[in-house]
């Protein structure tokens, strides 16, 4: 059965994430906000393809405010007002990074990795030891853990590569490299070794790829784990993967989840920006090839479904970008193209250009500047 994520749930959530509103100021020209726009209508299409429909195929769509959004902003006295500026958010992106083990700094990486930083960071989560079952109830066999345990024997060596990648489609972070669900019980709903969902456009480091193939433990900014190697492409030259890294120009997703053919992108995916179009963004959107080499290509994102840049971080921005996602999918980890409750905190701060890695990061000093 579904669980879909409904307004009460939001309000729950939003409620617990409130606290007392201060050093509130006057809204700045820092931001350029999206512009209402438009819907881009797509093809269906082939693996790892997208659609490149032009401005004169797209309809007019105005977007409709949600009733609990404006119910909210009206109880608030200055909901437009900027509660951080980007400096501000910047700085506080530091702070947490410093204080956080779990921030990894993947520009400050050299080009090799050694034995023992490997296996501490491949051993981290470990096979689980209790049986463990399969979405239909039955016990994962001993047969299919020793593939798994293959694919985690890593051959001795006093160094590894690190090579660069990008994530060309969303992406599932397992503790182990395996697709199959590892369930406590055969009743149970949750698979144990999903971590998180990695989305379109993500930079991380390869560490290692398993001896068939099919997975590569990577990490990026705040997570390690196996990936299926199919969901990157490998960078050839370091241009490429900074352009991604770290665009100079940027689009961010503010969708809850937006597709374009094959291409799922989570809120708060940021993507580099080429051109600004009356309707739409011209982006660049990753792409592996039939080498598994990552190239890009251009499509076009409507404008009431992304921004140039991160919004400004206010009081109505917030409920706006919280409440796109009633009706949603709940999702372990963001399995299934859902969201979970950390996953959900996550990308509506993403899209003010806040990176942390979990729900526990928000208690910080920003958290009790946001409130009725």
């Amino acid at each position: 059965m579904k669980k879909l994520i409904s307004a009460g749930m939001l309000l729950w959530v939003l409620l617990c994430l409130t606290s007392c509103l201060r050093d509130v100021r006057p809204a700045n020209t820092y931001y350029e906000s999206p512009k209402e726009s438009t819907t881009v209508v797509t093809e269906q299409m082939t693996d790892q393809s997208v659609s490149n429909v032009t401005e004169s195929e797209t309809p007019v769509v105005t977007p409709k405010p949600h009733a609990q959004v404006m119910k909210w902003s009206d109880m608030h006295p200055s909901p437009d007002a900027v509660i951080m500026t980007p400096k501000e958010i910047e700085e506080e992106n530091k702070r947490i990074a410093d204080a956080s083990d779990a921030i990894f700094d993947i520009f400050s990486c050299g080009s090799a990795l050694a034995s023992d930083e490997l296996f501490s960071l491949v051993n981290k989560h470990g096979i689980p030891a209790e049986q463990r079952y399969d979405t239909d109830g039955s016990p994962i066999s001993a047969e299919h853990m020793e593939t798994v345990k293959s694919r985690m024997s890593i051959p001795a060596a006093d160094e590894y590569p690190v090579v660069r990648a990008v994530l060309t489609a969303r992406g599932n972070l397992r503790a182990i490299p395996d697709n199959k669900p590892y369930r406590k019980s055969p009743d149970n709903l949750y698979d144990s070794i999903q971590q998180t969902e990695l989305c379109v456009g993500t930079a991380v480091l390869v560490l290692y790829t398993s001896g068939d193939g099919e997975y590569s433990f990577v990490i990026s900014h705040s997570y390690s784990g196996w990936i299926s190697s199919r969901d990157i492409g490998i960078a050839d030259d370091d241009e490429i993967w900074r352009s991604f890294a770290s665009p100079e120009s940027f689009v961010c997703i503010t969708d809850a989840l937006y597709t374009n053919g094959n291409a799922f992108l989570d809120m708060g995916c940021t993507l580099p920006l080429v051109a600004e179009e009356s309707l739409t963004y011209t982006v660049k959107l990753p792409i592996r090839n039939s080498d598994g080499i990552l190239s890009d290509k251009e499509i076009y994102i409507p404008r009431n479904s992304a921004s140039v840049g991160y919004l400004p971080y206010t009081y109505e921005n917030y409920l706006t970008q919280a409440f796109k996602y009633e009706g949603t999918d709940y999702g372990w980890g963001g399995l299934d193209n859902g969201i979970d409750c950390s996953g959900f905190v996550r990308n509506v701060f993403k899209c003010f250009g806040f990176h942390f890695r979990e729900i526990q990061s928000i208690r910080t000093k920003w958290w009790a500047r946001l409130s009725l």
